[in-house]
């Protein structure tokens, strides 16, 4: 561990688990070491290290209130996920993503062009989504203290494909699933899936 909390990319990896602050300079903070650190670094997003690999998660939802994941008459392309314990082992939220905009997902697309720290971000899948609720507490305290948004207690999409016109649906309150049909009204947040070699 670096002293007072700061972790670079190559240090980093030596963290099984953990929420950190992740800044421009590329360092992962301890949020409980922000205070010592932020003259010099500034916040960009919060980031999950999790064996081995890294969540980083948008600062914001894509936007202010709900969005629709997909038209009900544009078809869906992809795995389907028939049951939680099934879709709980999804994390290929970049290629679930990239299906969703090619079948004309107007969020899909706006998730996938943003400019945030040049990295791919995508819609989180339902195994993202669970493992940033298993880390609520801390990861709602690192986005207050980089001055960001944390989660709201509501219904999130997730691109878990359900079954045919359906994907899975997470209430950020409580950490319950749900199916729900794609053309309802949900609130997103972006994330980027990244291995510790960035």
């Amino acid at each position: 561990m670096e002293t007072k909390g700061l972790f670079t990319k190559d240090t980093v990896v030596d963290v099984l688990e953990g929420v950190f602050i992740y800044t421009e300079n590329g360092n992962f903070i301890s949020p409980k070491f922000w205070g010592i650190h932020e003259d010099h670094e500034k916040a960009t997003c919060a980031a999950i290290v999790n064996n081995g690999t890294i969540l980083l998660i948008h600062p914001q939802d894509i936007e202010e209130g709900d969005v629709q994941l997909l038209d009900w008459e544009k078809s869906q392309s992809g795995k389907m996920h028939e049951s939680v314990k099934d879709g709980l082992t999804d994390f290929n939220g970049a290629g679930n993503t990239k299906s969703l905009a090619e079948a004309g997902s107007e969020v899909a697309k706006q998730v996938l062009d943003l400019p945030l720290l040049g990295k791919p971000w995508h819609i989180p899948t339902l195994g993202e989504l669970q493992l940033m609720y298993d880390n609520k507490v801390m990861l709602g305290a690192a986005l207050l203290i980089a001055g960001q948004a944390p989660l709201k207690d509501y219904w999130y999409w997730t691109s878990t494909r359900r079954s045919e016109k359906s994907n899975f649906a997470f209430y950020w309150g409580n950490g319950f699933w749900g199916s729900s049909n794609q053309y309802c009204n949900y609130r997103v947040r972006p994330v980027s899936a990244l291995s510790l070699t960035i």
